[in-house]
């Protein structure tokens, strides 16, 4: 039974997933006629003004940079090959054995 505690199985910090943020200052680029500024976005890249769509390929690299290193850390990652099946299977095992743990000893 895999350890909770073991180190392979930590996560990476949340901002390796985090590809909303470069996505919206992209997105917004392209709609607008006008920069943008945005006190929340610390990604904002507004100076750079409008970006018209043959360029949108270029822009989104950011995001996809990191769609690659969050793939690459989940295939990474233990058990990330099982099936929703083998999962469920195992859980039901596991409930099993809780199960027996928890039975009175009389009953």
């Amino acid at each position: 039974m895999p350890s909770a505690n073991n180190d392979s199985t930590t996560l990476p910090p949340p901002s390796t997933f985090d590809i909303i943020p470069p996505l919206h200052t992209t997105l917004s680029r392209l709609l607008l006629s006008e920069p943008t500024t945005s006190p929340t976005s610390p990604s904002n890249n507004s100076n750079q003004g409008p970006l018209a769509p043959k360029d949108v390929a270029a822009a989104v690299s950011e995001v996809r940079a990191r769609i690659a290193r969050a793939r690459s850390i989940i295939a990474q990652m233990q058990n990330s090959d099982r099936t929703i099946e083998e999962q469920k299977e195992e859980i039901e095992e596991l409930k099993a054995v809780l199960a027996k743990i928890q039975k009175p000893e009389g009953a």
